[in-house]
């Protein structure tokens, strides 16, 4: 089976694209970089190259796999809002690309800013403030593709992960807290 993933040399992605090709999947991963490419090639994956706004490269791509992935996303925060849309463009151009066929698209969706309750699949997560707060609209989009009959699917993320190799938020926030002096008093 072929899977195309988008994201496949992030935090996350790397350690999906590992557990892929030890179980005997082949693997496409879409690579920005050089560096990411070697990554993908070095852990027995093939790199197309392309970015989540190389919109034909996706379509290909995601047409010529039996499933799609999409773990990419642009977390430049200075560019928040462009990049939920850049996310968007890229999941309905995967979606489209698969349109009439069974093959499944996972989309993930972070659950930050779900906080009141314990939410279900039942439950869009992108509601109340939350929907005009963030620009990520990949659940939103992910269930329009699966009332259009499309095989999609989201996965919910946790708000933050961290492990070996960590390079994201809370690896900063624990560097940080680590540097900071920290006076306290017993009463």
């Amino acid at each position: 089976m072929k899977v195309f993933i988008t994201g496949g040399t992030g935090f996350v992605g790397s350690a999906v694209v590992q557990e892929l090709v030890a179980n005997g999947f082949e693997v496409v991963g879409l690579a920005r970089s050089e560096t990411s490419a070697q990554k993908l090639i070095s852990w027995g994956a093939q790199p197309v190259r392309g970015s989540l706004t190389s919109l034909s490269t996706l379509a290909t791509a995601a047409a010529q796999a039996d499933a799609i992935i999409h773990l990419g996303f642009n977390n430049d925060f200075r560019h928040f809002f462009q990049a939920g849309a850049m996310d968007r463009r890229a999941i309905e151009t995967m979606g489209r690309a698969i349109s009439g066929t069974n093959k499944p698209l996972v989309v993930t969706y972070g659950t930050t800013g779900i906080r009141k309750h314990v939410e279900t699949e039942h439950e869009v997560a992108d509601t109340g403030l939350l929907k005009w707060l963030t620009p990520r609209k990949s659940e939103i989009v992910a269930r329009q593709l699966m009332a259009q009959n499309i095989n999609a699917f989201v996965v919910r993320l946790s708000p933050a992960v961290h492990g070996a190799g960590d390079k994201g938020f809370t690896r900063t926030v624990i560097e940080r807290a680590k540097k900071a002096t920290v006076l306290s008093t017993l009463a």
